[in-house]
This record gives structure tokens, C-alpha cells and sequence, in this order.
């Protein structure tokens, strides 16, 4: 049987069968499940449309949380996702999750900034101060390095052991 889109146009999540669709979400459901004055203006669903990729559909999932949940999943998502959560919460315009993505991309151009000086550095002098670092400059030196034409392979496992070490000093606590 042919699948219905339905796009919930209120403010609150709506169920239709064992569907959720969260406020402003369309999902496919089956028109035994429409509503019947929906059921008379549904189309079937095109097969040959563009299908969200995966990482679109992460980002979906990520905006269709909590404005304080979002807030929290957004300093370990990668450049790419972020950009695909920016675009996924436009047409919510929560001015909680809008001022944390300004305030994570500020975080993030600081960090750059300041590991763009780093990164010129030989591999010893870099894996001295790694320490030093906040865990956002990490994040930034271990992407920036891996971008490089020749990732240096000391100064990687360095990262990655430090990283071990702040997680355990993490779990000590």
C-alpha cells in the first residue's frame, strides 16, 4: 500500500498509527491513519524525490530535541553537522539554539585562530603544550592536522593519548 505524507503543521507532536511527527516534520503514513479530511488531499509520496542522506537525517533528530539538549550535542558535532543543524533548525528560529551556534562557531574561529600558530610548530613543541589546551583546541589541532597534506603520526597519537588522559582524569572525579 501506497504511503501519505503528512507534514504536522501545529505546535505539538501528533500521532497518527505508530508515527510521531514532531511539530513542523512531514513523515510518510498510511492513509488508513489519516485523518479523513487529510486522506482527500493527500498525494501518494513521489519514490523518485530527493531522499534526506544520513547525516541530514541526524541533524533532523538533533533539532527535534529539547532547545537545552541541542545546546549540549553541539560541541561534538563536526564543522559538516553543524552546518546541517543550523539549516535543519531555521525553520524553528529557537533563539536558544540560534545563539548557541553563534557562540559554537565563535568558539570554534578562536580556535582555529589560535591553532593555525600552533600548527607551524614542530611535532615536540606542539605535543609539550597539548596539555595546555582547551578540549575545543584539541578538537581543532586534531582536525586541522589530519587535513594536512602529511599528518604527522607523533603528534596524532599524542592527541589521542591526551585525550585518554583527560577522560580518565574525567572519570576520577
Amino acid at each position: 500500500m501506497k504511503k501519505f505524507p503528512f507534514t504536522n503543521s501545529s505546535d505539538k507532536i501528533v500521532h497518527l498509527g505508530p508515527v510521531t511527527i514532531w511539530p513542523g516534520q512531514t513523515r510518510e503514513v498510511d492513509p488508513r491513519d489519516l485523518p479523513n479530511a487529510e486522506t482527500a488531499k493527500a498525494k501518494p509520496v513521489d519514490d523518485n524525490a530527493p531522499q534526506l542522506s544520513e547525516l541530514e537525517k541526524a541533524a533532523m533528530a538533533i533539532v527535534s530535541k529539547k532547545v537545552a539538549d541541542v545546546v549540549m550535542a553541539l560541541p561534538d558535532l563536526s564543522d559538516e553537522m553543524l552546518v546541517l543543524v543550523e539549516q535543519a533548525d531555521a525553520k524553528n528560529s529557537r533563539v536558544g539554539v540560534i545563539k548557541a551556534l553563534a557562540e559554537e562557531k565563535l568558539v570554534r574561529s578562536q580556535c582555529f585562530a589560535a591553532v593555525k600558530e600552533i600548527l607551524v610548530q614542530d611535532s615536540s613543541t606542539i605535543i609539550e603544550t597539548l596539555e595546555a589546551l582547551e578540549l575545543a583546541e584539541l578538537n581543532t589541532l586534531e582536525a586541522a592536522e589530519n587535513a594536512q597534506a602529511a599528518p604527522r603520526a607523533e603528534l596524532l597519537t599524542a592527541i589521542a593519548a591526551d585525550r585518554l588522559r583527560r577522560a580518565d582524569e574525567e572519570g576520577g572525579e
